[in-house]
This record gives structure tokens, C-alpha cells and sequence, in this order.
């Protein structure tokens, strides 16, 4: 998986990686598919709240890592992915949009290698680092003009889900917090 640049990735890992990250605001509605699972989405949580990148960087949002010794890295992690995600939607979902950054050849970033909370506003701008939604409001907005995520799961399943998590949204926002993470505990 290595190659001598500076990402120590091959160019298609790049690319893969490049995809994912372009689409991670509307991925997250799959991969963090619940109300509960943006509350662990932040700063110093491991889960990041940035879409970027890093060598065993665990505030990225996309972690790369080496086993003891090796120069090259072997492991690709999205470390926003929650355990209420549907391993399959989220899988496909996650290789779909890879495979789009390997098509249309998306440059990869160059890495972060610390906490990108610690940059300011004009710095997270000018490494075109996005911060990631907050809610899933939010994340089903983007979601819902995704057209790679679209073309994944066909007109059918993509409006189902949207419409599934819409309704989910609007029944536990009538909740208290004790009474969702009890609906959520049943569910999940």
C-alpha cells in the first residue's frame, strides 16, 4: 500500500481517500445515523469533527496507521462511524464514495498531524478542512443532494431511508433526553 510521497499512500489510496472525505458530510448520515450518535461527533472525542485526514492521527476523521515497524500504512479508518450504522448501507456507502475520488481523481489534502480544533477559522479555510455537521438535520440535507450516494442505493432505497430517518428525527425530537435514549436502546 505504500509508495514514496509524502502520504506514504499509493496514488489510487489517495484518491480513495480524497473521495471519502469529499463526501463525508453526506456520508454521515449513514455512518452516524441517529440523533445520539452526533452527540459523540467533536473536538477531543476520537470521532473527529473535521473532514480530514492523518497518519495515527485520532482527531481525523480518516486515520491511516503503520503496524509496528513499517514504513507504509496499512489501515484506513473513518472514525465517524457509529455502531447504530447499518454495517452494509454503511460499507457500500463508504467504498462508493472511495471508489468516486478514484474515478474522478480527487486530490488528496495534504495530512493533519495535530488536533484540527487547534486551527483558526482562516487556517481550517486555507487547508480546506470542513468542519462536519453537528445534527443529522444537517447531515440528511447534504445527504440528500448527494448524487454518488443516490446512484448507490437507487431511487427507491434512497428515498425510503431519507424519509425513515426524517420521520425518526421529528418523533424524537418530541423527547426528553432519558426518553430517546431509551427509544434508541430498544431500537438498537
Amino acid at each position: 500500500m505504500g509508495a514514496d510521497n509524502p502520504s506514504k499512500l499509493t496514488q489510487t489510496a489517495e484518491y480513495f481517500l480524497a473521495g471519502v472525505l469529499f463526501h463525508l458530510r453526506a456520508l454521515t448520515a449513514i455512518t452516524t445515523p441517529t440523533t445520539n450518535s452526533f452527540r459523540k461527533v467533536g473536538s477531543k472525542t476520537w470521532t473527529s469533527a473535521y473532514a480530514t485526514w492523518g497518519h495515527d492521527n485520532y482527531e481525523a476523521a480518516l486515520r491511516t496507521s503503520s503496524p509496528s515497524g513499517s514504513l507504509y500504512p496499512t489501515h484506513i479508518e473513518l472514525r465517524t462511524v457509529d455502531p447504530s450504522a447499518n454495517p452494509y448501507i454503511a460499507l457500500a456507502s463508504i467504498i462508493a464514495t472511495g471508489l468516486d475520488g478514484v474515478k474522478e481523481k480527487y486530490p488528496l489534502d495534504p495530512e493533519t498531524t495535530v488536533n484540527p480544533a487547534t486551527f483558526s477559522k482562516a487556517e481550517m479555510e486555507d487547508k480546506a478542512i470542513m468542519p462536519l455537521h453537528t445534527d443529522l438535520w444537517s447531515a440528511l440535507e447534504d445527504f440528500r443532494h448527494n448524487e454518488t450516494l443516490k446512484d448507490l442505493m437507487g431511487e427507491a432505497l434512497f428515498k425510503t431511508y431519507l424519509g425513515v430517518k426524517r420521520t425518526e428525527l421529528q418523533a424524537l425530537g418530541e423527547l426528553s433526553l432519558e426518553e430517546e435514549v431509551k427509544v434508541l436502546l430498544e431500537r438498537y
